[in-house]
């Protein structure tokens, strides 16, 4: 044979693989790479650089679920703007409409998302139009029977389709009713294809579809896919970075940077908010710094550097937020939308809310009185619970207080925080009983000590399928608030909900009054005339408009007392000009610490722009809470004083 003939054969050879490759489905996560660089003409980035993340590989494989594996069928992933969700929903769609002939509905937000993906369908399939029957972007028919259909998310066009696979693309976006009606959208086929829900998007909001995903992904047993900028873009060359080792000091939430002899300077508490990196020699002249951290030196992906430098200048001169009703800031909007690393504080009505605000039983009692909780004997400070008739609640698994891993004995709570929380009760009650003990010639003393107890009132929202919440609140002489304890549960009577309270709560923390929603005065009548009673009082400062002529003393028409008190609530989370906090939370009070971030301005659909109106959701306890606070502190000053 001669060197002519050896040439074809291997050239014969060579299109024999070509076809045979083209026509198989990809068996391995590097096949399918390979498959997909080859045949569809884009280098999917697989190189993970965050520690919590995955590659855009890892999530293409996943999804193409080769092995048709039932922990593949529901999935949520988010990732950075520009980090190619939609393109690689289209590329896992054409891979089913090629090989498993399967039936799938892809779902844009809006019209131009859904547009978007089609496009890059399209594109692809003109290197198959061997296997094309017809395609149309309301329906695509392949010859071996696969079909897609991308779809807008409206109402009438999520209604018909009834396929196995579902693909939603850029949720935080969809309109709420028809977002809901798709899910029902997934049915298994005839075929062997199982039912299948995937959700992408970029996480915009804290409230959104895209945080309640991910909040329920544990009970729905969604797998949560996350990638960011990090995971796309190209590396960075020695010629931009250096290649000598240096330190340097970066603060994460303000994307700030000092090199290692100004952070060496700093004062301590000024140290805490940076942490160290080490980086290259140049890249402290590249603006990225301080959302880079030197990462970028790992990356694999195939975006350029230079175009993300142009994005975070751009995003820094962003404006910054003087108030909730603005956009957020540019750094608020880099950390969300680029880092993917929390959500965006746009649009909620206490951004200024924090885990520092969040206390535990020993770090409530030291804002309180200036001291450490000293030990205590924990069985002198456990109510008996069986003997006294309270509720349990939550028994099982372990204690809700964060860092603690004994089991949760009294509403959720071990022993010894049980214990801590009466002790810090009791303190609260009687703020000297530990330091000053009786004197023989001091009449006055117990008059003294029933003086300097802080006072307890009570915040209530009614619910029945919603949260019928009490949220538990001790003022200091001095105006700060801590909020103790929490009710908060749905389907009771009002009958059953007083009875609750007179068992669990009324002995323990004995209320001056409970300032509750005024929109049920039967249910007040009833807290009222209870045996014993509990001394509920409407809080007229709670409604938002009179609903007739009639009875509008102290009532704005405007919604002004919601706005009051939401003024005054941001008044206590931050102090105007001095940046401290005068109200603290406990970690038993949980539906208020979820809604603090979750309470929201109403958004413009039309135009995405956040109005100075409040949501009506999430706001049960924070609607009980700002009952308290206007009935309290409805002169607060802009200093955060009395006036």
């Amino acid at each position: 044979m001669d060197q002519n003939d050896e040439l074809e054969l291997r050239r014969i050879r060579a299109r024999k693989f070509y076809k045979s490759f083209r026509e198989s489905p990809p068996k391995t996560k590097r096949q399918l790479r390979l498959w997909v660089k080859k045949f569809l003409g884009f280098n999917v980035p697989d190189t993970k650089v965050c520690e919590n993340h995955d590659t855009p590989m890892d999530f293409l494989w996943e999804i193409y679920n080769y092995k048709n594996e039932a922990k593949y069928d529901r999935w949520i992933a988010y990732a950075n703007r520009g980090g190619y969700k939609t393109l690689l929903c289209a590329i896992s769609e054409v891979l089913d409409l090629i090989f498993k002939d399967c039936g799938i509905v892809h779902i844009g937000a809006i019209e131009k998302q859904a547009k978007k993906c089609y496009s890059y369908v399209l594109g692809f399939l003109k290197h198959f139009e061997d296997k094309v029957q017809t395609t149309i972007q309301s329906k695509t028919l392949m010859k071996g029977g696969g079909t897609l259909e991308v779809i807008p998310c409206t109402m009438a066009k999520v209604n018909s389709p009834h396929e196995p696979k579902v693909r939603f693309d850029e949720i935080e976006l969809a309109a709420k009713a028809p977002y809901e009606e798709a899910k029902g959208i997934p049915t298994a086929d005839a075929k062997g294809n199982r039912a299948s829900m995937g959700f992408i998007s970029t996480r915009k909001y804290a409230f959104g579809h895209v945080a309640r995903e991910l909040e329920s992904a544990p009970e729905t047993g969604k797998k949560v896919y996350a990638w960011c900028y990090k995971e796309v873009c190209e590396s960075c060359p020695d010629s931009k970075s250096g290649i000598e080792d240096i330190q340097v000091a970066i603060d994460r939430e303000a994307l700030t940077w000092k090199n290692k002899k100004e952070y060496d300077i700093m004062p301590d508490k000024s140290k805490d908010l940076y942490e160290l990196y080490t980086v290259k020699d140049k890249c402290p002249e590249c603006p990225l710094i301080p959302t880079c951290c030197g990462d970028l030196k790992r990356a694999g992906g195939n975006q350029p550097i230079d175009d993300y430098i142009m994005k975070f200048q751009e995003s820094k001169t962003g404006a910054t937020a003087s108030n909730l009703f603005k956009e957020t800031s540019g750094i608020d909007f880099w950390i969300n939308q680029q880092e993917c690393r929390k959500p965006s504080t746009r649009g909620l009505i206490y951004p200024q809310f924090t885990m520092y605000h969040i206390a535990s039983q020993r770090e409530m009692y030291e804002k309180a009185f200036g001291e450490t909780m000293p030990d205590i004997k924990i069985s002198d400070w456990i109510r008996d619970y069986e003997e006294d008739g309270l509720d349990y609640g939550v028994q099982g698994g372990r204690c809700l207080i964060p860092g603690c891993s004994d089991s949760a004995l009294y509403r959720g709570y071990c022993d010894k925080h049980e214990a801590e929380h009466n002790y810090m009760i009791a303190r609260f009650k009687n703020p000297n009983y530990i330091k000053q003990e009786k004197s023989e010639t001091d009449e006055d003393w117990e008059y003294r000590l029933m003086q300097q107890a802080w006072e307890c009132d009570w915040g209530k929202d009614w619910g029945w399928a919603d949260p019928d919440v009490t949220e538990v609140a001790y003022k200091s002489p001095d105006d700060k608030v801590f909020w103790v304890d929490e009710y908060a549960d749905t389907g009771r009577d009002i009958n059953e909900i007083v009875l609750w309270l007179q068992t669990n709560f009324l002995e323990l923390y004995d209320p001056q009054s409970c300032y509750c929603d005024p929109s049920s005065p039967g249910n007040i009548n009833v807290m009222r005339n209870a045996e014993p009673p509990i001394n509920a009082v409407g809080a007229a400062r709670g409604r938002v408009k009179a609903k007739s002529g009639k009875d509008k003393t102290q009532i704005k028409t405007t919604g002004g007392w919601i706005l009051q008190g939401i003024s005054i609530i941001r008044t206590f989370l931050k102090v105007p000009g001095k940046g401290e906090s005068r109200m603290w939370i406990s970690p038993r009070c949980q539906l208020a610490i979820r809604e603090f971030g979750l309470y929201h301005n109403k958004i413009d659909p039309t135009d995405d722009r956040v109005r100075e109106e409040p949501d009506d959701k999430d706001n049960h306890a924070m609607d009980a809470i700002r009952y308290y606070m206007n009935e309290k502190f409805s002169h607060v000053g802009a200093s955060g004083t009395m006036v």
